[in-house]
């Protein structure tokens, strides 16, 4: 096997793009991006943005140097930012007295003449000796105190434009909203050269229906490299001298003259057309206009396994993915879905020690050797060879071993594998299962060589947040896959696990003086929360010295009457079972923490309590899902007893069946588990007014 191999990372690009997958590049503008917000404030911090970012500019004949990042004043006023600070990847103090002018740009480069220069300009700050890194980073405005005002992140990956990287075009603040920091606040400058000083402009685009819908990477003779368009319109697209190209600065296949495609149509063309391979170990393929100013689609890909395509399914579909077989110039085939797929994720325990994360394999297939494959992204695992996972096996890897198997007594040590090297990220980021493969490679030499290349089989890129459920992120569930043969890179397709079962009923009790209390009187019980969970409450005690209880119902036995749910607590109800030692209990729903104003559940006392007084509070509390900690206390600051009421580390479900498995469950859950479950129009219920008091 003979094959083209030049990078060991490659991305095939379209002059437009668009968000998709971890591993790929995102698509059109038009199909992702939308209209741009006006430019506006990203954070309250402050009215300055950063608003664009040259990080990787093409390289110039004239070697002059085209890096910049540009300011924007959204305030109807001026500001002065002597000695405010740009750091991360690069290191500039303002001089004193720079003023930006309201609603204005500011320049600052590496090498203000080049940029004024190149883009007739003048004014432009700088002159520093670093540079802005190629693979992506940080920029940072610091005030005169040092205090971050924003903080901007840039990337050559995925789902930042690969456009960005080299092939000309700048990183320009597309939705503000979203905070610098998020991917999503960013898009690819409208042409090569972006807009620096200049608010970014949207130009006509007849090229923004046509999309890299599939590409064929790994071959052997008499098997060939293909590249395929679609047209997602409903007008013909005249491509004549579109540019197809693996490389920026070289534009090696132009379109020839009477070349259209259709309306939903497809054009494709092949490594003998194109006059050069794609590698199989992964490149980037470039899609430009005309005029070579403008990259119209981005894909990234990294090594491809042979004969096996990839594209997009349905055609135009935003994410690129490996393909049931190759269908150059047609419509594409089904997703390939391959048999060994990562099952569960456990990146943030709720006990907040690295040493309980876990990643789960299954097997949806029949018996596979993964000797030598790997888990990458994150973290680094290499499986020992014959390591064989049998039709319908779990098999664990932990970041601590030996940790793992004490708190999880199901598992199976033979197939509890670690530790794993890194970690993983707590905000979410990518984790890659692989495979190797042997290609025979021409070197710079004109020798022949072999090289192990890495084939990803699959791939999660997790997140917290929107349809990535409310609890894995530090609450105690972990990401369960719902269904094993669907498309595991889609957030909804997966879960927060079930652990409701899991602990025990806990006792949370203090007693003490009420000497501290204030602005009312000690006539009310209130409890909450201190954070997004569920948990049920039940046997609720406020026991005066020699006394008995004062809270009228507090067994819940004939339903909530007395009890007032209110903010965050509001969708709290009655539950019917699972109270303390049968019967029934308060099922306690919090949508974010509790307080002693608008968001808490309260109850009268039968007895208003004595300042001076010595009384108990006490209740049982088991937990169900999210933060684990209750406050029970008295209005008015009086007495509080506060309570850890999970008693258990054995969350998530490694080694065996997730609890949120269905079968045939389609290709795009929602996950509603975090849904509270409201209770019957016939159970007593009181919802209170707002009340605000202590």
């Amino acid at each position: 096997m003979i094959h083209c191999m030049r990078r060991s990372f490659v991305v095939v690009v379209l002059l437009t793009t668009q968000f998709c997958s971890a591993q790929f590049a995102p698509l059109p503008p038009s199909r992702v991006y939308g209209a741009p917000e006006p430019i506006g404030p990203s954070t309250r911090r402050c009215g300055l943005v950063i608003s664009e970012i040259m990080y990787n500019p093409t390289n110039r004949a004239d070697g002059r140097e085209l890096e910049f990042i540009e300011i924007y004043n959204t305030n109807p006023w001026f500001e002065n930012i002597g000695g405010y600070r740009l750091s991360g990847e690069v290191e500039y103090t303002f001089p004193g007295n720079t003023v930006i002018a309201a609603q204005s740009y500011m320049l600052v480069a590496p090498v203000p003449a080049d940029i004024q220069a190149a883009y007739g300009l003048t004014g432009v700050l700088g002159g520093f000796t670093n540079r802005l890194n190629n693979g992506g980073g940080v920029v940072r405005l610091l005030d005169r105190s040092g205090a971050v005002l924003l903080e901007a992140i840039y990337s050559d990956e995925p789902p930042y434009s690969p456009a960005a990287d080299g092939a000309g075009h700048s990183l320009v603040l597309w939705r503000p909203s979203y905070g610098e920091r998020s991917p999503m606040a960013w898009a690819p400058s409208d042409i090569v050269g972006g807009s620096p000083r200049a608010a970014e402009m949207t130009r006509a685009n007849p090229y923004a229906g046509v999309v890299i819908n599939e590409f064929l990477a790994h071959t052997d003779p008499p098997a060939l490299d293909f590249i395929e368009l679609y047209n997602y319109t409903a007008q013909a697209v005249n491509l004549a001298g579109c540019i197809l190209t693996d490389d920026p600065e070289t534009n090696k296949f132009i379109i020839p003259a009477g070349v259209t495609i259709p309306p939903l149509g497809f054009v494709s063309f092949n490594q003998d057309q194109l006059g050069f391979a794609l590698s199989s170990g992964g490149e980037t393929i470039y899609f430009k206009n005309p005029s070579d100013n403008k990259v119209l689609d981005a894909i990234r890909f990294e090594a491809q396994a042979n004969g096996v395509s990839s594209g997009r399914f349905p055609d135009g579909a935003p994410s690129i993915h490996e393909l049931n077989a190759p269908t150059a110039g047609t419509n594409n085939q089904r997703l390939l879905i391959r048999s060994v797929a990562i099952n569960e994720i456990h990146y943030n325990p709720l006990t907040g020690s690295s040493d309980d994360e876990f990643i789960e394999l299954y097997n949806r297939g029949s018996a596979t050797n993964i000797g030598g494959w790997r888990l990458t992204g994150g973290i680094s695992f290499t499986f020992p060879s014959n390591t064989v996972m049998g039709a319908s096996s779990y098999l664990v890897v932990a970041n601590n071993r030996n940790r793992l198997l004490s708190i999880y007594t199901n598992l199976n040590s033979a197939r509890t594998f670690g530790n794993y090297g890194g970690n993983l990220a707590n905000g979410g980021e990518r984790v890659a299962l692989t495979m190797p493969d042997q290609v025979i490679d021409t070197n710079d030499f004109g020798g022949l060589e072999t090289n192990t290349i890495r084939i990803v089989v699959d791939e999660v890129t997790f997140g917290t947040g929107g349809r990535w459920g409310r609890f894995h992120d530090g609450n105690g569930a972990s990401l369960e896959l719902i269904d094993s043969r669907s498309d595991n890179r889609l957030a909804p397709n997966w879960g927060d696990s079930n652990d409701r079962n899991k602990s025990d009923w806990t006792t949370v009790e203090f007693t003490g003086l009420l000497d501290h209390g204030a602005m009312a009187s000690a006539d009310q019980l209130q409890l909450f929360l201190l954070g997004e969970g569920e948990c049920l409450v039940d046997n609720v005690e406020v026991i005066p010295q020699g006394g008995g209880n004062v809270i009228p119902n507090g067994t819940f036995e004939s339903g909530v009457s007395g009890w007032f749910f209110q903010g965050t607590h509001e969708t709290s109800f009655w539950e019917t079972t699972n109270g303390f030692g049968g019967g029934r209990s308060l099922h306690v729903v919090a949508s974010a923490r509790g307080d002693p104003g608008a968001n808490r559940i309260r109850a009268p006392l039968s007895t208003v309590l004595a300042s001076g007084s010595t009384a108990t509070l006490r209740a049982r509390v088991k937990w169900i899902k999210g933060h684990p900690e209750i406050l029970l206390r008295l209005r008015g600051n009086w007495l509080e007893a506060s309570g850890y009421f999970l008693n258990t580390t054995a969350l998530g479900t490694p080694g065996a069946a997730n609890s949120r498995a269905q079968n045939n469950a389609g290709p795009a859950i929602v996950d509603v588990s975090h849904s509270p479950v409201l209770p019957a129009a016939s159970q007593p219920v009181t919802v209170s007014a707002m009340v605000h008091d202590v």
